[in-house]
Parts: structure tokens; sequence; C-alpha cells
């Protein structure tokens, strides 16, 4: 990919790493350039909405990228906006700090009980998300 190309990938981080994810893009560039969107978005994380942080997880969980260091500001961006959570939104993040074994006991408990809270807007996939994380 060329630097051109890379910089706008980067800037639309929300739906670049949730589309590369979609597709199931596995290509090795692809893979560097989303490596890299999480540092780029940290500056940025309070202009995501609550699906672009949600997707943006779940996009580097579904390609196997990202570190705790990468996602500590998610995490604390997520936390403090959690209310604005819905359930898909909800157990998207939790699922993807939980297959990339991201051990955030602060990030689990509170969405936990942001999840227990609105339990009855689950569906089952949703459930299914939060029970993979337990």
């Amino acid at each position: 990919m060329s630097a051109i190309s890379s910089r706008r990938w980067r800037n639309s981080s929300p739906h670049a790493g949730w589309a590369f994810a979609t597709a199931d893009a596995r290509d090795p560039d692809i893979i560097q350039v989303v490596s890299q969107l999480p540092k780029h978005a940290h500056a940025k994380l309070s202009t995501f909405t609550s699906q672009g942080l949600a997707n943006t997880c779940w996009a580097l969980a579904t390609l196997g990228v990202g570190s705790a260091e990468d996602l500590t500001p998610f995490a604390r961006e997520i936390e403090a906006r959690a209310d604005e959570f819905k359930p898909q939104e909800l157990s998207n993040a939790m699922w993807a700090f939980a297959r990339l074994q991201i051990p955030d006991e602060r990030f689990f408990d509170l969405l936990g009980d942001m999840c227990v809270r609105k339990m009855e807007l689950f569906n089952a996939q949703n459930l299914t998300n939060v029970v993979f994380c337990a």
C-alpha cells in the first residue's frame, strides 16, 4: 500500500478497520496498516461514535491485531461513555478484549455491570459474545 493510501486509511480508522475485517482481508500489507490504526486513533477517540469505538475494537480482534497498549485508550473512552452503548456495541467491545486476551478488569467490570442493566435488550448473539468473555 502506498504511503498516501495508508494515510487515508488511518484518517478513517473506525471505518477502515471494520471494512478490512468484514472483508476478511488477511493480506500482510493490509494487516500492517490496520495494526497502526490504534496509535493514530488515540488522539481522536473522543470523536468516535459508540459504534465506531466498538467496531474498531471488533475489527482489530477479528484480524488478530492489537495489544493492551493499543487498546487501553479505547477501554478508557468506552468506560467514560458506556451509557451510550447499545447491547451489540457493548458485547462486541467486550468480545474484542477477550479475544485479544487483554485482561482489563476495570473494563470488564464496568461493561459487565452495564450489560446487566441492559439485559432485556440483548439478543442471542449479544449474550453469546458476553459469555465468551467469562
